[in-house]
């Protein structure tokens, strides 16, 4: 299982710094997800002030995960 706060520091770092976007806030991520090859859920990020839904993917059961545009 992906821990959320981990998870949650993640996708705030790599929207910073893969997605150059400046203004992202906290992150919140669902308990408990699954860690396994293409298994999906939404996190829900601020940015701008204004919270968005991230997809994120899980690529291993090492922990690797795919972090998607903000929408």
């Amino acid at each position: 299982m992906f821990k959320a706060d981990a998870v949650e520091r993640g996708v705030v770092q790599i929207l910073k710094d893969e997605y150059k976007i400046s203004d992202v806030g906290e992150a919140t991520c669902p308990e408990n997800q699954l860690v396994a090859p293409d298994v999906s859920f939404i996190s829900i990020v601020e940015v701008g002030g204004v919270d968005k839904s991230v997809k994120i993917t899980a690529k291993s059961e090492d922990g690797e995960y795919e972090v998607g545009q903000p929408h």
